[in-house]
């Protein structure tokens, strides 16, 4: 039996019109939780599941069914970022946990990261080039902050911190190649730390991140393959996981790697099956 969960307001809602092929009686939307929650009595072993939305719909699915992780997952990536697509390769799969509470399986971040997604979600419109804009809006709003990070066994301090994320996949922000190395078949996490640097620097920065060119500036481009990590923290803090944002108080772990199977397919793919 195929099922197919879809998010009815990926790429800005477009997604309803390309998925006006299918049988509706086989659709069920992220909205009806309902309908989800009572896959866990349907569900056999032998059964497909496919999701039809960006990576917000993914995040979204292992954050509230996890359960559906245990079975082969069919990814049909038509956000309006679509990040995490761009590194899949049809292969098993790790996802991470934060204060084991929420999952991620693109990427976490906080900082100048975490306020450009915040002001993205609060638009009314997304398009491709959203992220970037809203990087060079946020430019003038954001302040550095320093942070004290545990990995390795040892306690690292850095100053002047603009981004510092942990990346599963390459990419973040439509297409932007953040993690040139990483690698979502390990179970090693790319740590990305830009810091030490003023505006102009930033500005400088994020025009050779979109390169891809960013890891040549090992001063204030700062990267390490991890295990795990713990992420100091006793204030109220911006965080953003596959582009949600949420505030978190306390000192923040990211761990508990955990494997799932997904497949990536295109709608064409779908509706000649």
């Amino acid at each position: 039996m195929n099922y197919y969960i879809y998010n009815p307001y990926a790429n800005n809602g477009m997604i309803n019109h390309k998925l006006n092929k299918f049988d509706k009686k086989l659709l069920i939307s992220t909205d009806d939780e309902k309908q989800i929650k009572s896959l866990k009595r349907k569900l056999k072993k032998d059964d497909i599941i496919y999701f039809i939305g960006g990576d917000g719909t993914l995040c979204y699915i292992l954050n509230h069914f996890s359960f559906l992780s245990k079975y082969e997952i069919r990814y049909v990536g038509i956000g309006t970022a679509n990040d995490f697509n761009r590194s899949l390769n049809n292969e098993n799969v790790y996802y991470y946990t934060i204060n084991n509470q929420y999952h991620f399986i693109n990427g976490f971040g906080i900082g100048f990261d975490a306020l450009v997604c915040y002001k993205v979600n609060n638009l009314n419109k997304k398009t491709k080039l959203s992220y970037l804009k809203q990087c060079y809006l946020s430019l003038k709003e954001y302040e550095p902050i320093s942070l004290d990070l545990y990995y390795d066994n040892e306690l690292h301090h850095f100053d002047k911190v603009w981004l510092c994320s942990l990346q599963n996949g390459q990419y973040f922000g439509g297409g932007i190649k953040i993690a040139k190395d990483a690698n979502i078949n390990e179970d090693l996490i790319d740590l990305v730390i830009g810091h030490n640097c003023n505006r102009i620097k930033v500005l400088l920065l994020l025009i050779f991140v979109k390169l891809g060119l960013a890891h040549y500036f090992k001063k204030i481009f700062f990267t390490k393959k991890i295990d795990q990590i713990t992420i100091k923290n006793n204030a109220k803090i911006l965080t953003q996981f596959d582009g949600d944002t949420i505030f978190i108080k306390d000192d923040i772990t990211i761990t508990n790697k955990t494997l799932v199977k997904i497949k990536k397919y295109s709608l064409e793919e779908l509706l000649e099956q």
